[in-house]
């Protein structure tokens, strides 16, 4: 009979009929499950334990010895079972010498026995009255944010991240007299896992994940993990890593040690730095359980026993995949539930499992005590290109900061950033609303434009998971009304489907394959397909495709015409979507600029690569364009040459070049610009182009990254709302500096837009 030890009930699921039962701190109490946090109605810490979580452990292990005697226990951490009683620990299975078991914990006396064999993250042992904030600045010069950890410590607990604007809080939180690892905080680094099984004459390594740790008020916590998006870590710091492993997993074979154990590391740049190694199961567990139970081989408990029993494995792993992701959902500082949407977790694809381990929020609930895990089967993170692990803005929590501003100020800067990133769910009603009303209108890049008082929002509703977003669509007394995490916002408008796309030319050619009406403009594509796309060196985050259908200069005029005679509302035309040949293209636009105006003058805005020569140029300008953009999208050019293989091609200087001399015939004040997409490069270097266009006249535009479903970028993870609202404020201050706004100057246009009017902004800053 064995029965499993550890602190959640879910940890053994998908482990077969291994166990007869478990006891654990976060469980459901029913069935085969004892569960502390159940039978003391309060949810807990469980990386902060206590004497009391001690004596339910023992206890009801005790009870399992008085039942059956031949009972055996296996502990997801083994050094918990050495507190039991010595009946517990004779029936304890798995474990190896305490003295080796309190080397490995000891985080000080595992990096001095791993240095010899691989690059450990450099540290100084400090005491806790050492740690103040100038100190530290001082002996780790070019920091200024560093991790404080205690010698022994697990999830994050005993690990601080201290900063200026926090120092004098964590220095209460250290032991003046206690010993510490310090270290500089790397800013850009990319936290891993790795399991591994050791057996007498063989070892078990599995695939590497990605950690989420997340910063929670002063604390760094573990809140899952990400095996999907690890994949596409560079795969020889992947190797270095596995080599690393492996050679200390010879050495604790040598020494005697068997079973289970992990390491946490992380990318720094092109390096790989050991962290610490863990003599457990973890927090990633299940899911290789899962991958391994897809694949009909042990789960890591039974090779765990394994390990211990026999000499070599009963399987190989090596070409094992783990097809999962997950996040855990914690208590804040005050114990407080979080606000981020569980509502539609259960009825998602994407989700294998929500655990929520017999979770009663009329329980109290202790700070950062674990509440829901939910595992997904796609990635829930991905690696910026400045090796930053993103979390997705719709997996993570809320902050207080921006409910205050969206919920109560009602501030529009903010709810516009957060509608652009997050998107909107729809609800059932307002479904039906545009249902009876014949549709809603099609808004580019798989959204739709929320009309919210004077501005005019792109919100994505068909982008990974835009449904999980904070805000709502609802339809009530016949109307449409917003709502951010269940508190009304406004009172707003979508319009209905625009009826002319459903019409066709005299030659049969659909004209919503040819235009577009959005917010207060009508898009004409002058070209049916994309000619980078045509030659295979398309935009990765652009969902353009080549067609079979074609259409030809008549059907673009009679679309034009179709526009002009209806009852819609437009102000002026926007020419572009799709780039041609230099030549065709050049042609094309000054063909359809004519037409457009050839009986009535309307605004004409054209956007397209940059001509090889400016006579291209003086013809829009002849032909009536009074406005112009060739967007550069990616400053940085080794970043532009792998996201966009065509235009990355494109060199700098031929955009400025013709940027500059597109100034002296439109002016400087905002009719010649240029957009970057936001989230695809360093910050650093998208500033630096937003001045570099700046400086010759030009204004930015900014374009929110968006992972268009069907593209190669469709599983990048977005920049955060805060990350974009720095953005803004240095962006504008940037454009301050040289008499520009950030574009386009029409209002309704701003809408996919990282942009505000200036009339909107006042008291922002």
């Amino acid at each position: 009979m064995f029965i499993a030890v550890g602190p959640r009930e879910q940890d053994f699921a998908y482990t077969g009929n291994f166990f007869n039962g478990t006891v654990t701190l976060y469980g459901s109490g029913v069935g085969s499950n004892s569960s502390y946090c159940s039978s003391r109605k309060r949810r807990i810490n469980h990386n902060v334990f206590n004497e009391d979580q001690v004596r339910f452990i023992d206890d009801e292990l005790m009870n399992k010895v008085h039942e059956n005697p031949d009972v055996r226990f296996m502990s997801y951490d083994p050094n918990q079972a050495f507190n039991c009683s010595k009946e517990i620990v004779e029936r304890t299975v798995c474990l190896n010498e305490k003295a080796l078991m309190d080397k490995m914990n000891d985080k000080i006396a595992f990096r001095n026995w791993a240095k010899s064999m691989c690059n450990v993250q450099i540290s100084k042992l400090l005491f806790g009255s050492q740690c103040s904030y100038e100190n530290l600045c001082n002996l780790f010069v070019g920091y200024d944010t560093f991790v404080i950890q205690a010698v022994q410590a697990s999830g994050g607990e005993g690990t601080f991240i201290l900063t200026f604007q926090n120092c004098l809080t964590v220095a209460h939180k250290l032991s003046q007299s206690e010993r510490y690892m310090v270290s500089g905080y790397e800013k850009s680094n990319i936290p891993l896992n790795i399991h591994a099984i050791i057996y007498k004459d063989d070892i078990l390594i599995f695939p590497i994940s990605i950690q989420i740790m997340r910063l929670n008020s002063y604390k760094l916590l573990y809140q899952g993990a990400d095996y999907i998006a690890a994949q596409n870590i560079d795969a020889g710091l992947l190797q270095t890593f596995k080599d690393y492993m492996l050679k200390m997993c010879r050495q604790l074979q040598c020494e005697g040690y068997r079973g289970i154990t992990g390491v946490d590391a992380m990318i720094v740049g092109n390096e790989v730095r050991i962290l610490e190694m863990n003599n457990r199961f973890q927090g990633s567990t299940i899911l290789l359980n899962m991958a391994l139970n897809n694949a009909n081989l042990p789960s890591m408990p039974e090779l765990n026993y394994e390990a211990f029993t026999c000499d070599k494995p009963s399987c190989v792993v090596d070409d094992l995949i783990v097809p999962y992701s997950c996040f855990t959902y914690i208590a804040d500082k005050d114990g407080h539930r979080p606000r981020a949407h569980y509502r539609e977790f259960e009825l998602r694809a994407d989700v294998v499992d929500v655990l929520d381990e017999g979770l009663n929020y009329d329980y109290e609930i202790a700070p950062y005590a674990t509440l829901e895990r939910v595992i997904f089967n796609s990635n829930i993170v991905s690696v910026s290109s400045d090796n930053k692990v993103m979390v997705h803005p719709n997996i993570t929590d809320i902050s207080d900061d921006w409910v205050e501003k969206i919920v109560d100020e009602k501030n529009i800067l903010y709810t516009k950033i957060a509608l652009i990133n997050q998107g909107v769910h729809i609800s059932t009603q307002a479904q039906k609303f545009f249902c009876d009303r014949g549709g809603m209108r099609e808004a580019v890049y798989n959204a739709i434009d929320i009309q919210l008082g004077e501005i005019v929002i792109n919100a994505p509703i068909n982008v990974k998971f835009s449904d999980l977003s904070p805000f709502e669509l609802k339809a009530e007394n016949d109307s449409l009304k917003l709502y951010f995490i269940n508190e009304f916002i406004a009172d707003v408008d979508v319009k209905p489907e625009d009826e002319v796309r459903k019409k066709k030319t005299s030659s049969g050619q659909a004209v919503r394959d040819i235009c577009l009406l959005a917010t207060d403009r009508v898009r004409v594509q002058h070209s049916c397909n994309c000619d980078f796309v045509r030659h295979s060196v398309g935009c990765k985050f652009c969902e353009v495709e080549d067609h079979e259908f074609s259409f030809d200069f008549n059907d673009i005029c009679e679309s034009i015409d179709l526009y002009k005679s209806s009852d819609y509302k437009f102000r002026h035309f926007l020419i572009g979507g799709r780039s041609d040949s230099c030549d065709k293209e050049s042609k094309s636009i000054v063909d359809i600029a004519n037409y457009i105006n050839r009986d009535c003058k309307y605004p004409i805005y054209v956007m397209c690569v940059p001509p090889f020569s400016t006579n291209v140029l003086d013809a829009y300008y002849k032909a009536g364009v009074t406005e112009i953009a060739f967007n550069i999208e990616i400053w940085d050019r080794e970043l532009a040459k792998k996201w966009m293989p065509g235009k990355g091609a494109i060199p700098l200087s031929r955009y400025l070049e013709m940027l500059k001399y597109a100034v002296t015939l439109w002016g400087s004040t905002g009719a010649v610009r240029s957009s970057f997409v936001v989230g695809l490069e360093p910050m650093s270097s998208l500033l630096e182009g937003i001045e570099k266009i700046c400086s010759i006249g030009a204004a930015p535009i900014l374009s929110v990254f968006r992972p268009i479903p069907g593209t190669i970028a469709e599983n990048v993870v977005p920049l955060t709302n805060s990350e974009l609202l720095a953005l803004f404020y240095k962006a504008t201050a940037i454009c301050d500096m040289y008499g520009l706004e950030l574009g386009p100057q029409c209002i309704p246009c701003q809408n996919n837009t990282l942009s505000l009017p200036r009339s909107l902004m006042r008291g922002e800053g």
